[in-house]
């Protein structure tokens, strides 16, 4: 595993923009797709905004681009609490040709959001060897990731590839991958922004979910 840590955002940004570039390149070039994972928070706009730039837009072949989400709240699609809205709004937007855009539809019911992303996935994969190419992770201050939180049902959920949480984290209930999913995908990117959360990664315990996946690459900023 690599860790690139940096006290710069715009360069912290900048590595990520270049990662996602490298393995979109290697992926289609070797298959022909690059399946892309997106988180929400304010570190993933930042880096939606700076995708969206002429400079990495060309250099990225969009319409071989296969858009998937890590998860999200069961809100409406134009919410301001959408992880969908917030990468539509800032990327796949200003993009011309993508190949295809595979989101959690918030506008149904849990159960029907749940069963229809499921579809979207298992369209795209088949019902066998699902790895997706590129996720980007993030985490939470009580090492959650995506929304797999300490010590809920979610947590333990070793068979499916996504799931609706049972119960509402922060006023919502959620659709999100599982840990098999997440360490079923060939590059798993964990962006860490803060050293609050640097100490939370260092926690080995395993308990929390930051703890039982596989991370390729971390690219950590430290403000000072």
């Amino acid at each position: 595993m690599r860790i690139t840590e940096n006290n710069k955002k715009n360069v912290f940004v900048t590595q990520i923009c270049n990662l996602i570039i490298e393995k979109a390149t290697y992926f289609i070039n070797l298959k022909d797709s690059f399946s892309l994972v997106l988180s929400g928070g304010n570190t993933p706009k930042d880096v939606f905004i700076e995708l969206s730039n002429k400079k990495y837009l060309n250099q990225i072949n969009w319409g071989k681009v296969h858009f998937f989400w890590l998860d999200d709240r069961c809100v409406h699609l134009k919410s301001e609490h959408s992880n969908y809205r917030l990468a539509h709004e800032l990327l796949i937007s200003k993009i011309n040709k993508i190949g295809s855009i595979n989101y959690i539809n918030g506008d149904l019911s849990p159960v029907d959001s749940l069963k229809d992303y499921r579809k979207k996935i298992f369209n795209y994969f088949g019902k066998d060897g699902i790895s997706f190419d590129f996720i980007l992770l993030g985490m939470g201050l009580d090492g959650h990731v995506a929304s797999i939180f300490p010590g809920s049902n979610e947590f333990s959920n070793k068979h499916n590839i996504v799931v609706k949480t049972k119960k509402k984290h922060n006023n919502y209930k959620r659709i999100s991958f599982t840990l098999k999913t997440i360490n079923n995908a060939k590059f798993n990117l964990l962006i860490i922004n803060g050293e609050h959360k640097w100490f939370v990664l260092k926690n080995k315990d395993k308990d929390l979910p930051i703890n039982n996946i596989k991370i390729d690459e971390i690219i950590y900023l430290n403000e000072k």
